[in-house]
């Protein structure tokens, strides 16, 4: 792992909505996941490329995961990653 990246616990998000999953807007990576008492979930996206995060508010069913040290370290790589969009080709 690179010297300069501290490493956080980060965790995979995968929100159970079909209309988010048929848009490939429904899995990413978060920090700081608190869920309120009525379930709305509150993190920061983290963005792999950019240093700032976003803020995501989802009330809804969620799968969350957290991501051991190997995946943080791919996750920050600068190795491309792979993307499988379902195509057959």
């Amino acid at each position: 792992m690179e010297d300069n990246i501290v490493p956080k616990r980060l965790y995979n998000v995968r929100l159970l909505h079909d209309d988010l999953q048929k848009q490939d807007n429904a899995s990413f990576v978060a920090s700081n996941i608190k869920i309120s008492p009525s379930g709305v979930l509150e993190a920061d996206r983290v963005w792999v490329d950019v240093e700032f995060t976003t803020k995501v508010f989802y009330s809804g069913e969620y799968y969350i995961t957290e991501l051991g040290p190997d995946e943080v370290e791919d996750f920050y790589s600068d190795d491309p990653h792979e993307h499988n969009h379902g195509d057959d080709e």
